[in-house]
């Protein structure tokens, strides 16, 4: 495993999660683990941390940093300014204030009957510092907040300006399984029923949905969302037969049901890719115009009409061009190899052809001291190396003779007397 994949996990064992005491097992961030051997300078020391932000879900939000995260007062921007409204029938406490995020000028903001049945003119408020955060929990304010965040104990952390961050792609995966849900009416995960639509008749907005009671059986009328059994089968028929690059996201054939008409088994990058690119493709021309366009945003304002009902057609498209340019560039890696190996064969027939032509030069020089008479340069060379070689060997010779008479000489000096003596 690479070290930059490493992660350090923390267990934390039993039949229920700790909740507000998690508090206990992030106490040694700040007070250290004391007794770690260090193998390298051969001491032990203290590890500590140093924590910059936590990243996870809401719920787990409320517990980290002692926020109310439900209720009417559970927006950790707002506080007690959320604006929530309790829904009578679905039991449930809804947020209509989040339109005050958008731009002053945004569309979305003057529309009544497509939200709450009125037009939203707020602006968003300053989120609270950690200062701010500290003075409030220690002055008892905590219509908010339920404890003091146990991070607070580190020095720096009410100087941080990003202390919490939310897991995006695990919100991104909850409202994707809602929207499929509800398009496809999956049971279990279909937000549209009869409590829905008493508690919009209630707000005032779609009153022409409101329930309609038999004698036998409730019936509702089918909304912008709702789909019919042919449009379902068309919109899975769209997903299997999508087709993606490696690595972009799972095989989404192995996700649809072409069966029972819904999708199973999505993780969370599917569902992300799902939400940003082959959702609105599938369901463009199933939809109605208005719902489609509102449901699709700004990602596909692009697509001329034709375009838009032939949308499922698209990504294939796309994928035929990048298979061809892959073809392509295959073609091209191999026409590049066949240039090396002829460039090599034209450099070993170079190194040759120099060979040759050195051949060729002796055989010329020869020719030439032959029509001037003259022996071969080799041959004279053998000539001289002959002559120099006789002309040493007389030369020994002719002083091993000079120094056999001097040794003579010197061996009998009175040789001639000796003999004119006798005679």
């Amino acid at each position: 495993m690479k070290r930059k994949f490493m992660m350090l996990t923390l267990l934390i064992s039993g039949p229920k999660q700790p909740g507000n005491d998690i508090d206990v097992y992030l106490e040694p961030l700040w007070v250290g683990i004391r007794g770690v051997y260090d193998a390298h300078n051969g001491e032990y020391f203290t590890l500590r941390a140093a924590l910059m932000w936590t990243i996870n879900d809401f719920p787990a939000y409320g517990n980290l940093s002692g926020c109310v995260v439900k209720g009417y007062k559970a927006c950790p921007i707002c506080g007690d300014d959320t604006p929530s409204h309790r829904l009578k029938n679905g039991h449930k406490i809804c947020y209509i204030g989040y339109r005050k995020w958008l731009p002053i000028n945004h569309p979305y903001r003057r529309q009544r009957a497509a939200f709450n049945g009125k037009p939203e003119y707020g602006t968003p408020p300053e989120p609270l510092t950690g200062e701010e955060v500290l003075h409030m929990v220690q002055d008892g304010d905590r219509v908010c907040w339920k404890k003091k965040s146990i991070f607070f104990n580190l020095e720096y952390w009410k100087y941080l300006p990003v202390r919490h961050a939310l897991d995006v792609m695990h919100i991104e995966k909850n409202v994707c399984d809602s929207i499929i849900g509800t398009l496809l009416e999956i049971p279990g995960k279909n937000k549209d029923g009869i409590a829905a639509r008493l508690d919009l008749l209630n707000m005032g907005v779609k009153t022409d949905l409101q329930p309609e009671y038999g004698e036998r059986r409730t019936r509702l009328p089918p909304g912008p969302w709702n789909l019919s059994r042919a449009e379902k089968r068309e919109v899975c028929n769209s997903f299997y037969g999508m087709k993606v690059l490696e690595g972009y996201s799972s095989n989404i054939k192995n996700l649809v049901s072409l069966q029972d008409s819904r999708l199973l088994g999505l993780k969370s990058h599917d569902c992300h890719t799902l939400m940003q690119q082959l959702l609105p493709v599938a369901i463009r021309s199933v939809l109605e115009k208005p719902a489609r366009n509102k449901g699709n945003g700004h990602h596909w304002e692009w697509l001329d009409a034709p375009t838009c009902a032939r949308g499922k057609e698209l990504i294939p498209g796309l994928l035929r061009r990048m298979r061809a340019m892959e073809d392509d560039l295959k073609l091209i890696e191999e026409q590049r190899k066949e240039v090396e190996d002829k460039l090599k064969l034209v450099e070993r027939e170079k190194k040759e052809l120099e060979y040759e032509v050195g051949e060729l030069c002796k055989q010329k020089r020869l020719l030439e001291d032959k029509r001037t008479g003259q022996r071969p340069r080799d041959n004279q060379i053998r000539g001289v190396s002959f002559l120099s070689l006789v002309l040493g060997f007389l030369v020994v010779l002719v002083i091993m003779m000079i120094l056999c008479l001097l040794s003579n000489w010197l061996t009998f000096p009175g040789g001639n007397n000796e003999k004119l003596m006798i005679n």
